[in-house]
């Protein structure tokens, strides 16, 4: 039977930065649509396509 093998230090230590990217980036993307609305509401167009839905 194979025993589920334990994480890595270094695996261990990187989840945290890792974590911190993800919530950066789904900040970024968030920042992105307002701006987005902002413009759109002052009829501009938009900055960020990729952020449109």
């Amino acid at each position: 039977m194979n025993k589920p093998r334990p994480e890595s230090a270094s695996a261990a230590e990187s989840r945290p930065v890792f974590n911190a990217l993800l919530g950066r980036e789904a900040w970024v993307q968030a920042l992105k649509r307002e701006v987005n609305q902002l413009l759109k509401r002052q009829g501009e167009p938009v900055r960020y396509p990729s952020e449109e839905v």
